[in-house]
């Protein structure tokens, strides 16, 4: 599997990508999914795939190809990155075209970069060959693996967000996903783009024994753990919003008894309860008290009698024991 994910904020791109693929527990490989092109000096692209490993090193091999041969239509000739994405689409279907189709040969894409006369980009290009693009509300897109490390980058990422911070969202997102999926793993990639310098670093390479890599993972497992246990402890019904919504029916023991030791005095925000739950006292005798005694036999409530859909008047009621009239106890 795989696991990629772009950022894209007003001061630059951040991409962040894993290396390792698999077609079964036995068969690990390690390969690169991040792809620089050399492109004109007036415009920078990064490709960065997931899916079917043919599919994406075809499409990366036809790109290269178009580049080098001087191709009507290829990287240094399309003037819009929309363009482009149309571009890498049309190769990936292609692709997947002359082997026949299908799911098993799909692949997804992400593209970054910037051209002339626009501003920086990153798209998200789908196996059908379409895309979408990064908004103010969405800086960020994802492909493979993708689940784990998306929580971080909702809470952190935004337009706003300086290179470094996303930097260290991306390798906390990575790691989350390497975690919870052993498909995803080193080495990772990170390449960093400021915005209208049309030149790329190269890239930063993490492996497995990284010791950086190692301290960013102690470091946010620890404050992790101490965040949660600095969360506010549960409260139970007496800070409920709505406790008869939150838990129907009767309420359980240990609710009650927790309601009991509130300090007092305590001062909680939620309604007080209609019907709050008093401490157990001792029984008091009562004038009924006497009716009832611990050797009254109990005497079963006489059954209303059943209508006969047929005869329609009234049988006689059946008795417990499935005697009486002889009906059998079933209509």
């Amino acid at each position: 599997m795989t696991y990629c994910v772009g950022m894209s904020m007003n001061s630059g791109i951040v991409l962040v990508s894993d290396s390792r693929t698999n077609a079964g527990v036995d068969q690990v490989s390690t390969y690169s999914k991040m792809h620089l092109f050399n492109t004109a000096t007036d415009r920078v692209v990064v490709l960065m795939g997931a899916g079917n490993l043919a599919t994406t090193q075809g499409v990366v091999e036809r790109i290269r190809h178009d580049l080098e041969s001087g191709a009507a239509r290829s990287l240094n000739t399309l003037t819009r990155f929309g363009e482009l994405a149309d571009y890498i689409g049309q190769i990936s279907v292609s692709e997947q075209q002359s082997v026949g189709g299908g799911g098993d040969f799909e692949a997804s894409f992400i593209v970054a970069g910037q051209l002339p006369g626009e501003p920086h980009r990153v798209m998200l290009v789908y196996p059908q060959g379409n895309h979408i693009t990064t908004s103010e509300g969405t800086p960020f897109l994802q492909i493979g693996e993708s689940k784990y490390g998306k929580p971080i980058l909702d809470r952190i990422i935004g337009v706003e967000t300086p290179l470094e911070t996303a930097v260290l969202c991306g390798l906390v997102s990575m790691d989350s996903t390497m975690r919870s999926n052993l498909t995803v793993g080193p080495p990772i990639e990170v390449l960093i783009y400021q915005a209208n310098t049309y030149s790329l670093p190269p890239k930063l390479k993490f492996s497995e024994h990284s010791e950086y890599l190692r301290q960013l993972r102690h470091a946010w497992d620890a404050k992790l753990k101490d965040a949660f246990h600095q969360l506010p402890p549960l409260a139970w019904a007496s800070n409920w919003d709505s406790p008869g919504e939150l838990v129907p029916g009767p309420r359980p023991a240990v609710q009650l008894q927790a309601s009991m030791v509130q300090p007092a005095g305590a001062q909680h925000d939620a309604p007080a309860m209609q019907h709050a739950p008093q401490p157990p006292v001792a029984p008091v005798p009562t004038p009924m008290a006497s009716v009832q005694t611990p050797m009254q036999t109990p005497v079963a409530a006489p059954q209303p009698p059943a209508l006969d859909p047929n005869a329609g008047g009234m049988l006689p009621p059946v008795s417990p024991d499935g005697g009486g009239n002889g009906t059998g106890g079933a209509i």
